[in-house]
């Protein structure tokens, strides 16, 4: 482990320590780096010195020059920022509501992590998700969270060009989103290595390990107490050890029967995403249905018979018909249609993406 690894992991180690509040004083006035997603192109924004400064986008082309423009942009500031902060913009993530045992809050992430392929289309490999408490009732031992989720290929790509590990855990929220609002993660960024930073390093590492301890030890009394009352709460569930290992065993076969569906048909997110390109500009959909392996869309057209033809080309659908004659619908002068396809299996798609050898 060289110096600048070791470095890091001890910063991580004392930052734990810090009450939640003293480090997010302190993170709000330190150098941050914002990439902003969702929108057509990526778009950079640097905060130095508490002063805002745009850098501009990084263009719609291809990740190289993406990073590249990236990695100029940070060139031209006069020092890398601590943090890094990814905003997924209002429609590229997820917000849901969840209801858990009250005993999930001491493991509120993994609680979370378990049901994520239940109430999102993404399962945790896919996926980069924050989580949080809503609201707590100890009579009925039940608690709210929110939930928070994403694809998460946009927000690992950034964090490799920044030369991160891309499967890095985000820092815990401070609030869950707001409604119309951006989704925020945040990150701590590895300093640039310095010239004769050794010692410097050395006496700093003490510094921060005797004010660590000194936080750690007036933060004492009160871990105790809370303990404790953990303590007493886990004797109180104890004779509720066999229902929650019911619920436990329901969730386990339920993740398995979500998985079982999602290999045997694409996620609907790439549905949407394809039907989205291949429908032309005079074709409006009314009403999408998903049942099992088939889906159904409802809607008008200025030349529905064009339609059969543009959704056959999809290898995300198969056995395109109409259901239904199509009719004139006297208000726009439309033609409306009702179109019903077979959904194809994500190995059977991708088969059909590669080309004939």
């Amino acid at each position: 482990m060289n110096l600048r690894t070791f470095w890091n992991w001890w910063v991580q180690q004392l930052a734990d320590w810090v009450p939640d509040a003293l480090r997010q004083r302190h993170g709000a006035k330190r150098d941050t780096l914002v990439v902003v997603l969702g929108g057509e192109e990526p778009v950079v924004q640097a905060v130095m010195a508490g002063q805002r400064r745009a850098l501009g986008g990084l263009g719609a082309g291809p990740a190289d020059l993406q990073r590249a423009a990236l990695l100029d942009a940070l060139g031209g500031l006069p020092r890398r920022p601590e943090l890094l902060e990814v905003q997924l913009q209002p429609g590229s993530y997820l917000r849901r509501d969840l209801d858990l045992p009250l005993a999930a809050e001491a493991n509120l992430r993994e609680a979370v992590e378990l049901q994520l392929d239940r109430v999102t289309p993404f399962n945790s490999d896919e996926a980069v998700f924050q989580c949080g408490v809503r609201e707590r009732d100890p009579a009925a031992k039940r608690l709210g969270a929110w939930l928070a989720a994403a694809p998460a290929d946009r927000v690992r790509a950034v964090l490799e060009w920044l030369g991160e590990p891309p499967d890095r855990v985000p820092r815990p929220p401070r609030e869950p989103p707001r409604p119309d609002g951006p989704f925020v993660l945040r990150y701590a960024l590895a300093r640039e290595r310095r010239a004769g930073l050794g010692w410097g390093l050395a006496a700093a590492s003490l510094v921060l390990f005797v004010a660590a301890a000194v936080a750690h030890l007036h933060n004492r009394d009160e871990e105790l107490a809370r303990l404790e009352s953990a303590l007493a709460a886990v004797r109180q569930d104890a004779a509720e050890a066999p229902e929650l290992a019911e619920r436990i065993e329901q969730v386990r076969v339920a993740n398995f029967t979500v998985h079982d569906r999602r290999t045997a048909r694409p996620p609907l997110v790439e549905v949407l995403e394809d039907l989205s390109i291949r429908l032309p500009d005079d074709t409006y959909l009314q009403r999408f249905e998903v049942t099992h392996a088939e889906v159904r869309l409802f809607g008008v057209s200025a030349a529905a018979s064009n339609l059969i033809r543009l959704l056959e080309e999809s290898p995300l659908l198969a056995d395109v018909r109409f259901e239904s004659s199509v009719t004139r619908d006297v208000a726009t002068g439309k033609e409306r249609f009702s179109i019903t396809a077979r959904l194809v299996p994500p190995a059977e798609a991708a088969a059909g993406r590669e080309p004939a050898s």
